[in-house]
């Protein structure tokens, strides 16, 4: 989880290509450091949640943001998480208009990367800063729909001062249009306030279902030269280039357990854990890499297998008829997959230690899987074959300074459906990649003790 109370479990969700699928929490360290593989769409515009338009990257947006509330796709149940509780919806009347006044309470309990607490304020910064900008498919039109039954920012600008181009307003203009939308977006009691049009679940649309729901530190956005919330200044940001905003190709404005270490678009993102309030490079404790499902045959070697963990499918009604399993002679096997060992290709072309198969010495799982690789003398011969201690490892595998590597994927889930899919029983292990990828959306692991 991005922001955080104290005390929660740790947890991390694998899933393939799943669009709305709520992502992972983490919190308890481990002694043996984990590696995990992630097989996700990656963000190819920014890494600022308001100016992707990618609705397939939720998933790592979410990894490094954090919303209101958390969205359960299986059930469609809604849960606090930045918020304390869940949204009431009254009757109010302004100006003879009737409208919904959404009042959303805000645990402020929760912290930023840099320490500092949580506020309403953030909240309403956030929002206001989705609707300022306007990016064309970053869901700021859903916003202007509900509260004020308008497409976007150029038709209220239009309708409140008579001009259309919100990118050249005077600073009167800009402060009035500023003030007509503060007056259904503001703070009262200490809660959040959204007067709207619409009686819309404002839950779905400020739950990490979406990736412009993350909530931002408007200090720390502020110190990174963003939008200050001056209500003058604004239409500077009006559409911007996604280039020309902080969060481009990092979090520093929020993440506190996930930082983000290197982002190739649309090929590659490297995530590693940290504390709030605490640099990265002090806690060389876990890293995770993004691949999306296209490069996969250029990355991925053999999967070994080993006894950490079972492979399992997430429960699905339709999952039989959508795959036509008994047509295709697909089979029910209950498999003990292990911790699945990923060999995989380095995506940099300028590497310094070219022709190097590096892998973490002190790992049973790395070392076996070395000695398979190793068996055929061939092999051997082409490629310098190097054990390395921890940190080293680590600083090679997050900095791309290799050509193959070893990592391992140890993926806790949640449910528990204890059966995998095979095309034929008589198939062990390793499995192919394409067993794998045929059937995405489905394929999860749960690490259990041995």
């Amino acid at each position: 989880m991005i922001l955080k109370s104290i005390d929660f479990k740790k947890v991390f969700i694998l899933a393939f290509l799943v669009i709305f699928l709520v992502p992972g929490i983490a919190n308890t360290r481990q002694i043996e450091p984990d590696h995990d593989i992630y097989i996700y769409p990656i963000p190819e515009e920014s890494l600022d949640p308001h100016l992707t338009w990618e609705q397939g990257r939720t998933n790592i947006i979410n990894y490094i943001y954090d919303s209101l509330y958390n969205y359960n796709p299986n059930t469609g149940e809604v849960l606090p998480d930045l918020a304390s509780d869940k949204i009431d919806v009254e009757n109010h009347k302004i100006d003879n208009k009737e409208l919904y006044k959404n009042i959303i309470p805000i645990n402020t309990n929760k912290q930023f990367a840099d320490g500092s607490y949580l506020k309403v304020e953030d909240v309403k910064y956030s929002i206001l800063r989705l609707m300022l900008i306007d990016k064309g498919g970053s869901g700021a039109s859903y916003f202007w729909e509900s509260i004020f039954n308008m497409p976007d920012l150029a038709a209220f600008t239009q309708e409140v001062s008579g001009y259309n181009n919100p990118a050249y307003l005077s600073s009167q203009t800009s402060r009035k249009i500023y003030n007509a939308i503060t007056e259904r977006i503001y703070i009262e009691n200490d809660k959040l306030i959204i007067l709207s049009e619409d009686n819309i679940d404002f839950h779905l649309l400020l739950s990490d279902r979406v990736p412009w729901s993350a909530v931002l530190s408007k200090n720390k956005l502020i110190e990174l030269g963003d939008w200050d919330g001056n209500p003058v200044d604004w239409p500077l940001y009006y559409q911007r280039k996604p280039k020309s905003s902080p969060l481009y190709d990092n979090n520093s404005a929020t993440s506190s357990n996930w930082q983000v270490v290197k982002w190739r678009p649309g090929e590659h993102l490297t995530l590693i854990e940290s504390e709030p309030g605490q640099a990265w490079y002090d806690e060389l404790n876990s890293l995770k890499l993004f691949f999306p499902r296209s490069r996969i045959s250029k990355l991925a070697g053999p999967l070994i297998k080993s006894s950490v963990s079972e492979a399992l499918f997430l429960s699905d009604i339709d999952f039989i008829t959508d795959y036509n399993l008994i047509e295709n002679n697909y089979t029910i096997d209950k498999v003990s997959a292990g911790s699945y060992v990923y060999l995989i290709k380095n995506l940099r072309e300028d590497i310094v230690h070219s022709n190097s198969l590096i892998y973490y010495h002190n790992n049973d799982n790395h070392r076996n899987l070395i000695k398979e690789l190793t068996s055929n003398k061939e092999d051997n011969e082409k490629l310098e074959i190097k054990g390395l201690c921890w940190p080293e490892y680590y600083d090679r595998i997050v900095n791309g300074d290799y050509d193959y590597a070893v990592i391992e994927w140890l993926e806790p889930f949640a449910g528990k459906v204890p059966y995998m899919y095979t095309i034929n029983r008589e198939i062990n292990y390793p499995i192919e990649i394409k067993e794998i990828l045929d059937k995405p959306y489905r394929l999860l692991f749960q690490r259990t003790e041995i």
